[in-house]
């Protein structure tokens, strides 16, 4: 497939520029180093489902901009990002029904979305592929300090640990094929460290009562 299309180096461009000279740099997580991590899953999900060029570069597009609404608004960010990728693919005079389909995808990576169809299913799995990966402990520091710097909350490492396994045992599921396969295995061996750290710190915890009773 070919990735270098003027279009879509021209979005990686305007993208970068976003993330990494106007972002704030509060954003820890929601920063260049995430969409370049669902770019590469992108990547990965629509070679090994051979997907056509076409749909490739579609959903290339929209991991490029999915999160660029946080430059504007971190509340509402995919709206504020399809407005925001709207304004630029028109400016490049991109047709109408693939800026339709893009915003469908940024749309798509809402929490708590309901992939409709097999490119939704791809970039919702992309976006969340770090659940699947060796590093997804660090990366998911990187979101719980991302969200003590901005002050919207601050979990201790056990609520942290807590809420982590929440989220991944009841609440995500991996769609396509190649997720199921390559993700899943690790997303359960993150999911195991994950309540021995909170078996860990529970125990600790309960030591530190216990010598405050003594």
């Amino acid at each position: 497939m070919n990735t270098n299309s003027k279009l879509l180096i021209e979005v990686e461009n305007y993208v970068r520029h976003l993330l990494l000279e106007i972002l704030d740099t509060n954003f820890l997580y929601h920063n260049i180093d995430h969409t370049l991590r669902v770019v590469k899953s992108v990547e990965e999900l629509t070679e090994s489902h051979g997907l056509s060029q076409s749909d490739s570069e579609t959903l290339l597009l929209a991991a490029w901009l999915h999160d660029i609404g946080y430059i504007k608004d971190a509340q509402n960010h995919e709206d504020m990002g399809m407005s925001m990728a709207r304004d630029f693919l028109e400016q490049k005079k991109c047709p109408e029904d693939r800026i339709k389909k893009i915003e469908s995808l940024i749309s798509a990576t809402k929490i708590g979305h309901v992939p409709m169809n097999f490119s939704e299913k791809i970039i919702c799995d992309a976006d969340c592929s770090h659940f699947g990966q060796i590093g997804y402990h660090l990366i998911a520091e990187h979101l719980r300090q991302e969200l003590i710097k901005r002050g919207v909350v601050s979990y201790t490492s056990q609520e942290w640990a807590e809420q982590n396994i929440e989220l991944l045992q009841n609440h995500h599921t991996f769609h396509t094929p190649y997720a199921k396969k390559k993700w899943e295995p690790i997303k359960q061996e993150n999911i195991k460290k994950l309540l021995k750290e909170k078996a860990f710190s529970s125990n600790i915890g309960q030591k530190e009562k216990d010598i405050s009773l003594d």
